[in-house]
Parts: structure tokens; sequence; C-alpha cells
């Protein structure tokens, strides 16, 4: 069991290579105390804030803990998401924390491989606000968020110690994704039954940072996600409105 205490000053590579690490309970950074904020909100003002590879390679990760930090700090940094959950084969739900640039801005990619090979995730957005702000992303310019390997793969040598089941809860068919979708345990292995289309997408869309005052902003979907079922579903049915959303956020949708 770990218990944290006092200032965190960075969480670059916090987690890495945690291969069994199945939960972080909700208020591991929330309980670390020592200033006039709460948890991790003592990273207010930090200019040289990383997330980078926090929970890459964390296998058997289902739960990420409370990230919602707060007044996250004014990072510049070009590698501040990159890897931050790269191969968390099973985690189920992200909710990303919010970080911004007061006088600079990020013009080049933060987000290289974060989400790369999440074959479980079913739900993703960043958090609305933290502990004790609400904040714009300023500056964010030329960032690309992919999406492409979420919500499907290959999961029969990396269930680890996730408590899935290799060859149980598996969607795949219509049926299957109706009885199994909203079933922590379940997964897909084929992006036609994608744990992660349109629906998801479209809370993803709606979570956005507003970056209307930067440039070059990209979401990158998978066009494939949820073919074998309904239009509801399908990630290629994606409507105007609907990515017109990030369009007015400063972000462009793009089916791959």
């Amino acid at each position: 069991e770990i218990t944290p205490s006092g200032y965190i000053q960075g969480v670059a590579y916090m987690f890495m290579g945690c291969s069994n690490l199945r939960t972080i309970p909700e208020t591991f950074f929330s309980s670390i105390t020592g200033s006039s904020y709460d948890g991790v909100n003592n990273f207010s003002g930090n200019s040289s804030l990383y997330f980078y590879n926090m929970f890459a390679s964390c296998y058997s990760l289902r739960s990420h803990g409370d990230l919602s930090f707060g007044n996250s700090g004014t990072s510049t940094s070009t590698t501040l998401y990159n890897h931050m959950f790269y191969n968390c084969y099973n985690i189920d739900t992200i909710v990303m924390p919010w970080t911004y640039s007061r006088s600079s801005s990020i013009s080049s990619n933060t987000f290289y491989e974060t989400f790369n090979n999440c074959y479980c995730l079913h739900s993703l957005t960043f958090s609305p606000y933290g502990r004790e702000y609400t904040y714009t992303a300023y500056g964010w310019k030329n960032q690309t968020i992919d999406l492409t390997t979420v919500g499907y793969g290959y999961l029969q040598t990396s269930v680890y110690n996730s408590g899935r089941t290799w060859g149980s809860k598996a969607i795949t068919s219509s049926y299957t994704y109706s009885s199994y979708i909203n079933d922590p345990d379940s997964y897909a292995v084929d992006v036609a039954y994608s744990k992660f289309g349109r629906k998801e997408a479209v809370n993803f869309i709606n979570s956005l940072p507003n970056c209307s005052s930067g440039s070059g902003n990209t979401i990158k979907l998978n066009k494939n996600a949820c073919s074998g079922l309904s239009t509801t579903y399908k990630m290629s049915s994606l409507s105007n409105s609907e990515k017109a959303v990030a369009t007015s956020r400063g972000w462009t949708v793009s089916l791959v």
C-alpha cells in the first residue's frame, strides 16, 4: 500500500511499468497535503509540469484515481501528455487533467501516442474543471489526439492482473454488443464492434478544452469503429453538427 504525503512536483514516469497495478484509489492524489490547496493543486504555477509516461505500460490498470488537479500549472512542455496512457490495455475510463499556458503557446504535439493501445477504453473526457478553477487551454496549437487504436484489440495475452477473463464477455456481434457494452469486464477484439464508437466520440468532443485561439488541432477517430452496428453507433455516422462542436473550440475531427 502506498501512502502519499507532502508535495508533488511532477508525475512523469510515476507508475510506468507497474504491470500488475489494477486500481489507484479515487482519493490517492487528493490525500496529498502541504499547501493551501488540497492534493496536487500545489502544481499551481509549476512551469515544468509533465504527465508523460505517467501510466505507460500499466497493462492491468482499470482506474487511475482523481486527476482533476485544479489549477494544474502553466506548463509549456512539448511532452506534456506524451505516452501518458500508452499500452494501458485494460483501462476502461480516462478523465484527462487540464493544464494551460498563460503567456506562451504550446505549438508542438503534446499528445504523442498518449492513448495508443487502450484496447478496452469506453469513456474518454477532459475534466471540466479542477478542484478550484475552470480554465481554457490558451495557446494550444498543432495538437493531434489519435484515438484510432482505442476500444478494441487482441487481448488474449494482455489481460494480466486486470480481472478480465479472455473468452468471457467478448463483444463479437451486435447481440453481444447490446449485452456487454456497459459491462466493465467486457472487451472487443474487432474494430467493427469497438467499445469506442460514435457515442463515445461525441462525449469526448463535448468535453474538449477551448483552443479556439490556436490552430492546427486535430482529433483522429477510426472510421471503421462500430461498423458492424447500426448508424447510432457507427463512427462513420458522426454528424456535421457533432463535429461542429469541436470546430467551435479550435479542433478538427478527422475520420481515418
